[in-house]
């Protein structure tokens, strides 16, 4: 494998988005996923951002596996709102999903997301609540701990600067930002009872 630069795109994202990231994670400790208003209230909450991600996607550019994961985990996401009986949002689409998104930086999102499900499925499994444990396509959906390395390797070796790098910081904030806005969508009964005790990370 080629060195990795000494300042390298993955660096600059990480040094550029961790506000972001930060903030994705503080909204996800806010729910509560042991009970059913908790647990509903995270699906929304992906399912509204990954159906903002599915449309901003689509442009002239060839479809990638990472398009495909999102529809994938919007599909099973679905499933478990339907069984809860939730219809989820349909058409609302939320801002930073009006112009395609850079498929460099919907990869890494993406690839850190699998990771953190992970961390939300050992919540889950300590539910008691039967509406909790009737479903949990979303959560269980195949995790590769090989993809997340990958896109980080991939980016270790990546000039910092440039167009492609620029574009790439921009959309990994918008994506990040586009989760955020979905999460602040919260009622009080779906909050976690005690924050600084949820547990879950975003990949970085």
């Amino acid at each position: 494998m080629q060195r990795a630069l000494e300042y390298s795109l993955k660096d600059r994202i990480d040094a550029k988005t961790f506000m972001e990231r930060d903030a994705v994670r503080e909204a996800l400790n806010q729910f509560d996923i042991t009970t059913r208003d908790g647990y509903l209230g995270i699906l929304t909450a992906h399912e509204r951002a990954l159906h903002s991600l599915a449309l901003a996607r689509t442009s002239s550019r060839l479809r990638t596996a990472t398009d495909a994961d999102v529809d994938h985990l919007l599909a099973r996401v679905r499933a478990d709102l339907a069984c809860l009986g939730h219809v989820g949002w349909g058409d609302v689409v939320l801002p930073g999903a009006d112009t395609p998104l850079n498929a460099t930086a919907l990869e890494y999102v993406q690839a850190g997301l699998r990771w953190e499900l992970r961390a939300v499925h050992q919540v889950w499994s300590r539910s008691t609540d039967e509406a909790v444990r009737s479903t949990c396509r979303f959560l269980t959906s195949t995790h590769n701990p090989a993809r997340w390395r990958t896109i980080c390797d991939y980016l270790e070796q990546c000039p910092a600067a440039g167009a492609e790098a620029d574009a790439v910081v921009a959309d990994t904030r918008r994506i990040f930002s586009i989760y955020q806005a979905a999460l602040a969508r919260r009622a009080p009964q779906q909050l976690h009872p005690d924050v600084a005790d949820a547990p879950f990370a975003i990949a970085s």
